[in-house]
């Protein structure tokens, strides 16, 4: 507690300390950025200034598309060694076809924005996205936290959790390709992989947030998080 006089008044204020937790706004943006490798395959591209051709074929016929409703087509006829050999060490694959370059898609509910509203020491606050990706790679996909802004909170350190009334911040993943259990603190990690092709494969990121008893002078925290997804290769 403090005192301050007035020099013309002569009159004593007083000034009670407080602690400055309430309205605490919390803010989270994901950045999602999209890697595409797939295994090197030995191929010879034809390019120039103003095209490319990646992949070619000596056949009958070649790259005629069909497509319905319910499916799409793509043949080659003609071709002597269309066909896949593998052993334990190496694959080859044969042919027009085997020079797909796949696709790697991801999508982020909420625009990729997690708005954990109203702080304080009386609740734990929680918030979600979730994330899907679909991928045709053969070795399928990883999905990680390659960044995040300085920590608005103190992070937990696992096993710990966040728990109400003792300042923390963390966050959890679910679903089939989640790669962690339990709580984790906001930073680089693998959230999701699959070994596989998947198509709209879901993970749920949901972020957690308390406030202890101290004082707080923000009134809006916020973080970027970037997450960044590729084909396994």
């Amino acid at each position: 507690m403090k005192k301050y006089f007035s020099t013309q008044q002569k009159k004593c204020i007083i000034v009670k300390p407080t602690q400055h937790w309430f309205m605490k706004k919390f803010y989270i943006l994901l950045i999602v950025l999209i890697t595409l490798g797939f295994v090197s395959r030995a191929k010879g591209d034809m390019t120039s200034s103003n095209y490319e051709i990646y992949s070619d074929s000596i056949g009958v016929n070649g790259g005629n598309f069909s497509s319905s409703t319910t499916n799409s087509l793509s043949d080659t006829l003609g071709e002597t060694s269309a066909a896949t050999v593998s052993s334990t060490s190496y694959t080859i694959e044969g042919g027009f076809q085997a020079m797909s370059r796949g696709s790697l898609s991801v999508s982020v509910s909420n625009n990729g924005s997690v708005d954990l509203g109203t702080l304080s020491p009386s609740a734990v606050n929680t918030a979600s996205v979730t994330v899907a990706v679909s991928t045709d790679s053969d070795t399928g996909y990883s999905l990680s936290i390659t960044s995040a802004g300085s920590m608005p909170l103190a992070s937990i350190v696992p096993p710990n959790t966040v728990t109400t009334g003792t300042e923390g911040y963390g966050f959890s993943a679910s679903g089939i390709d989640s790669a962690f259990s339990g709580e984790q603190a906001v930073g680089p990690i693998l959230v999701a992989s699959a070994s596989s092709p998947v198509t709209g494969d879901n993970t749920t990121l949901t972020f957690k947030a308390a406030l202890g008893s101290g004082d707080y002078n923000a009134s809006t925290f916020s973080q970027s998080i970037v997450l960044t997804a590729s084909a396994n290769i």
